[in-house]
């Protein structure tokens, strides 16, 4: 785990500045991550991620143990800070998670929000599973899973807790197959914009 992370972290959040978090000990994690660190505990951090088009973009839950670089600020904090405020994009109503482990960040999350996204980069670094889950174990989860035209598979997949490398919701992607499969509604902006 990278040295003095907490102080680090505890500085972001308070400062609340966007930071930069290399995890290149991760095998599918290249590059970098850019947001906000909304809370962390122990063993996990909680995200609130700035995405490529520069907007906030969801939620990432990220194991401590695998970061190996955070840069608070992030260098370009005044550019992003300043697009997302003339671009009217502003921080998220943090979520009420519990971030002790993985099991009870995926239960917190799963309650949440009406789909999860699981990574376990470490075993296949460039498949995510999108989803609900619908049993928790001692040791691993059921979910079913979602596909490209968000729809549910019929069977369901059973994974190891230990094998979730990152947790991600919120994200335009997962809302838009939430919203596709009817497990959320259009919101009155959305409306008011297909009426014109």
């Amino acid at each position: 785990m990278l040295r003095g992370i907490d102080a680090k972290l505890s500085r972001a959040k308070l400062e609340n500045v966007p930071v930069r978090i290399e995890r290149s000990s991760v095998e599918n994690a290249k590059g970098w991550l850019d947001g906000y660190v909304a809370d962390f505990s122990e063993k996990l951090i909680l995200i609130e991620v700035i995405g490529d088009h520069i907007r906030l973009d969801g939620w990432n839950i990220l194991r401590k143990k695998d970061i190996t670089t955070l840069e608070v600020p992030n260098p370009r904090y005044e550019f992003y800070e300043e697009a997302l405020r003339l671009q009217g994009d502003r921080r998220g109503k943090l979520p009420r998670l519990q971030l002790d482990n993985v099991r009870t960040a995926l239960e917190t999350v799963n309650a949440a929000s009406p789909l999860v996204v699981v990574h376990q980069e470490l075993i296949d670094p460039d498949v995510c599973e999108i989803g609900r889950i619908l049993e928790f174990n001692t040791r691993s989860f059921v979910m079913q899973t979602m596909g490209l035209h968000a729809e549910f598979h019929e069977e369901v997949d059973t994974f190891n807790y230990s094998d979730v490398t990152r947790i991600d919701f919120g994200g335009g992607y997962e809302n838009a197959l939430a919203l596709v499969a009817g497990l959320t509604k259009p919101s009155s902006s959305t409306k008011s914009k297909r009426r014109k």
